[in-house]
This record gives C-alpha cells, structure tokens and sequence, in this order.
C-alpha cells in the first residue's frame, strides 16, 4: 500500500492515499453544503451572453472546419479539373 507522510500541528501521520483521498472528499462535501445562497439577480444579460456565447461556439466550429478540411479539399480539386484542361482542352468547354 502507498503511504504518504502528512505534517499536520507538528505531528507526523502516516496515512493511506485511499484515506487522504476520503478526507478531501468529505472536506469538499462539508464545504459544498455550508454554502448559503448568494441572493443576487442575475438578469437578462447573462441569458442573453449565454446563448450568443454557444452560437459563437458553433460558428467557430463550423468554420474550423471549412478552413481546415474544406480550402485543401477544394484546392486539390481545383488543380485536378486544371490538369485534365492542360491534357485536353477541347473536352473541358
């Protein structure tokens, strides 16, 4: 078993990371529920920045991918319909 040596009020306590992994749990739930409500008004605006924030996320996305994939795509496209024109022009009118 891992044992960890904690210096806690100038005693040294051998304890497990299971045990250490328990008491920062139950210290993290303790201080969650002590916590009282903070009674402040939000308002419309932090709606509003929400959605205009996942909209960009979205746009962001999407463009992401046209730049990406799309432009390199549509490059080796256009270089190949250029070369079949330099083979033969007649076909490509």
């Amino acid at each position: 078993m891992i044992e960890k040596v904690v210096k806690s009020s100038a005693q040294i306590i051998c304890v497990s990371s299971f045990n250490l992994l328990s008491l920062f749990l139950l210290s993290a739930a303790t201080l969650l529920m002590t916590v009282g409500p903070a009674e402040a008004y939000i308002g419309p605006g932090v709606g509003a920045g929400a959605i205009i924030a996942v909209f960009a996320t979205i746009i962001g996305l999407v463009l992401l991918f046209v730049g990406v994939l799309w432009f390199p795509i549509r490059r080796k496209l256009r270089a190949r319909r250029e070369k079949n024109r330099e083979i033969d022009p007649e076909s490509a009118k």
